[in-house]
């Protein structure tokens, strides 16, 4: 198994230090290894790679969900809005817009994440091309429909947790 030692302790983005520290290895040990003076044990670089690969995923994952969820935030101060209603200039994806043709049992709507909106003296077109519901598995983006203003909601599977997204910003209630 030749495997580059350096190459994944910079995926960590961390100095020789940090990743001996983290993992236990004498400093020197890993220099080493990274020069090509010794090479490390095979079930080390196993144990290794798959604490690197395991704290990436969650790291990426997690980057992913709070960019999303800053990316909404950011589209709610212009305003929440029924997606009929869009127009060809709403295009620039300064407002969020709920499709009210999804709408479920309790009344909340699916997010569109990308439309196509053609304003036409002869035709008005709107086509939803997806929604952040089909972003992933794991979590549902509903738009709240009541008497008052709308607000986002960000729903786990298997899990009593969300999240709000309203006036420009994210909250766990």
């Amino acid at each position: 198994m030749e495997i580059e030692i350096k190459k994944f302790r910079n995926l960590t983005n961390m100095s020789q230090q940090q990743f001996a520290n983290h993992f236990s290895i004498p400093l020197g040990t890993l220099r080493n290894w990274e020069q090509g003076i010794a090479k490390a044990p095979e079930y080390v670089l196993k144990m290794i790679i798959e604490n690197i690969r395991r704290d990436k995923m969650i790291n990426v994952e997690t980057i992913k969900l709070v960019s999303m969820l800053n990316e909404l935030a950011e589209l709610t101060k212009g305003g929440i809005f029924e997606f009929k209603k869009a127009t060809q200039g709403d295009s620039n994806y300064s407002k969020v817009f709920y499709d009210q043709e999804t709408q479920d049992s309790d009344g909340n709507c699916k997010v569109v994440l990308d439309m196509c909106i053609v304003d036409d003296p002869e035709c008005t077109h709107h086509d939803a091309v997806s929604y952040y519901d089909s972003c992933t598995e794991e979590f549902t983006v509903r738009a709240v429909i009541n008497e008052n203003e709308p607000y986002i909601v960000v729903k786990f599977l298997n899990s009593e947790d969300q999240i709000v997204i309203e006036d420009g910003r994210w909250y766990f209630t």
